[in-house]
């Protein structure tokens, strides 16, 4: 670009490009390209359609930016209150547009600012808004569409509770009263149905105001590339409003409950059978979130610990690797009670133990299953072999578990590595065998672990056999019918990192949770097998995989890690025992 001097010593062109006049160029048009003398400058000025050009002296020409496109115009605006005037500034302590006239008799010592530094900013509050409620109104329908399956949860929990009332009431009364309990059934259903709708419609009230949201912030993009001050004055005040009604919005979650209220026999036979009453839910048990925080964490002498069984004394047996004799193997452990005064936990004792399985008895005692001899043995507290439980082949034993009623469940699988679950009692007779669904379909493809509930139902670790990346958890209640399968959730999982549970553990009546070793997460399920939340690991600043859960003798959780390969091979860090305090159930 030519310098202003160069301009100057050149002097051409000498006659302006409007009068064609030999007089002295001071002006340039940059938007008709003309050179203007000052008469015809002012005269330039003057026309309507030339009102947005620019024009500049020129000993501007060869300044930074002199040449530079003129951003897009805005549109020039008349003054409402003086219609011979247009705005030509913006008044920031009355929030308004002014007019040379508005300025002389409103806006005197006030703090003015340019109408296109106003717009901009609008602009630039539009973007802002944009991406901030776009976050914090998609995420909290989310978090809401979350609450409202978590209510429906707890609802029929409660409905299956006093399902659960009335049908022992309705045995108690015997075949007289089953038509009137037929009737409080009925009216119960209506009501769950109700609930469930009332939340039904509410969900779908989030999936449109999702896509109303969606096509809002559409239309805010688009309002970006308006030129119309008014237009993105009141657009930008519209989308404020908008959207801060929206954040204040809330959802409406039906509190009430049904509860059975029994009749007297005294009374008519009606009153006798009783009735379904209103029964609030506390908020706050549905929108509460479940949360563990770590208080304590102990160093082992181990390095995997792939099974962690809390004993009556509160010691705990780990099935681990360890070193026993100098060599790194896989072994049964006796820790101590965990003492919260210490950082390192202190072994009653070491013993070399290769186990599929291993559960503590009533008495104490132990057993402990191994596919390569296809037994089940007995080990005294000291963890020595006892004698032969149960010889099992063909078949050959995997996971063991002890359930609340005194029973053994034992996960099997035969020549044809056919996988099935057996109930026994404790002297090994089999009660039950559950291999099949309904639709004569096998249960599972290899039991890992298992767990049980206070009402018998089943939980089983199950990996796909032929895939050890891939896991899921199956429920099934105590006749051995599968009640759902969980495999992941979208918001955690993918193909290419699928679930695989290491363990499943009840922290808390309607709550389980169990630790995905691919995301190194925690997913926390319902009873009905929907995830209620899920976080990582390293929230609880948990580095290595956890490979086992348990409850303490005190309701605290306890985590048991695996370090790496590596680590464990150079014998560099051993695993840790977390102890977990529960903050919400």
């Amino acid at each position: 670009m030519a310098s202003v001097s160069l301009v100057q010593k050149a002097q051409l062109p000498v006659t302006c490009q409007l009068c064609d006049e030999k007089t002295k160029i001071n002006w340039k048009c940059l938007d008709c390209d003309f050179l203007l003398c000052d008469k015809c400058k002012s005269i330039h000025s003057r026309v309507k359609t030339q009102l947005e050009h620019s024009v500049i002296n020129l000993k501007d020409i060869g300044q930074q930016d002199t040449y530079r496109k003129p951003e897009a115009r805005l549109k020039v605006i008349r003054c409402e209150t003086h219609e011979q005037q247009t705005y030509c500034v913006y008044c920031r302590d009355c929030e308004q547009l002014a007019c040379p006239v508005c300025l002389s008799q409103n806006h005197k010592k006030h703090d003015l600012e340019e109408i296109r530094t106003i717009v901009e900013e609008k602009k630039l509050e539009i973007r802002d808004n944009e991406q901030k409620y776009r976050t914090i109104l998609l995420k909290k329908d989310e978090y809401n569409d979350f609450i409202l399956d978590k209510a429906v949860l707890i609802h029929e929990d409660k409905y299956n509770e006093t399902k659960k009332q009335i049908r022992d009431h309705e045995q108690f009364m015997k075949n007289e009263v089953t038509r009137h309990t037929n009737e409080l059934l009925v009216d119960l259903d209506d009501r769950l149905k109700t609930t469930k709708l009332s939340i039904s419609q509410e969900k779908t009230k989030l999936v449109e105001r999702k896509s109303h949201i969606i096509e809002k912030l559409k239309d805010i993009r688009e309002w970006q590339t308006k030129t119309d001050t008014m237009e993105i004055l009141k657009m930008a005040d519209s989308a404020k409003k908008y959207f801060q009604e929206l954040t204040e919005e809330e959802i409406f979650i039906p509190l009430s409950s049904s509860m059975f209220v029994k009749g007297m026999s005294s009374e008519s036979l009606t009153n006798a059978i009783g009735s379904i009453q209103e029964n609030d839910i506390h908020k706050q048990d549905i929108t509460k979130e479940i949360k563990l925080e770590v208080v304590k964490i102990y160093e082992t002498e181990v390095y995997r610990i792939f099974s962690l069984d809390p004993s009556n004394d509160g010691s705990f047996f780990l099935y681990c690797k360890s070193v026993v004799g100098n060599v790194l193997t896989d072994a049964l452990v006796n820790i101590q009670q965990l003492d919260t005064k210490e950082d390192r936990v202190k072994n009653n004792f070491t013993r070399k133990l290769a186990s599929d399985g291993l559960a503590i008895l009533p008495n104490g005692t132990l057993l402990s299953s191994s596919v390569k001899e296809r037994k089940v043995f007995v080990h005294s507290k000291s963890g020595k072999k006892l004698r032969e439980f149960k010889e099992m082949a063909p078949k050959a034993p995997g996971a063991l578990h002890i359930t609340a009623d005194h029973h053994i469940l034992v996960g099997t699988v035969d020549a044809n590595c056919e996988h099935q679950l057996e109930k026994w009692t404790m002297d090994g007779k089999i009660l039950k065998v559950f291999r099949f669904d309904n639709l004569k379909r096998n249960l599972f493809e290899l039991i890992v672990k298992l767990n049980t509930d206070s009402q018998g139902n089943i939980f089983v670790v199950d990996y796909v056999e032929y895939d050890s990346s891939r896991g899921k958890i199956i429920k099934l209640n105590n006749e051995g019918q599968r009640m759902w399968v969980y495999d992941g959730h979208s918001k955690v999982n993918s193909y290419y990192m699928p679930f695989l549970p290491t363990d499943i553990l009840n922290i808390c009546r309607n709550s389980w949770i169990t630790y995905d070793r691919n995301t190194h997460t925690i997913h926390v399920l319902g009873s009905n097998g929907k995830l209620q939340n899920y976080f990582n690991v390293k929230e609880l600043n948990i580095e290595s995989s956890i490979l086992s859960m348990a409850i303490s003798k005190d309701g605290h959780v306890i985590f048991g890690e695996g370090v790496t390969g590596e680590e464990m091979g150079s014998r560099s860090k051993t695993a840790k025992l977390y102890v977990l305090k529960l903050k919400e159930c």
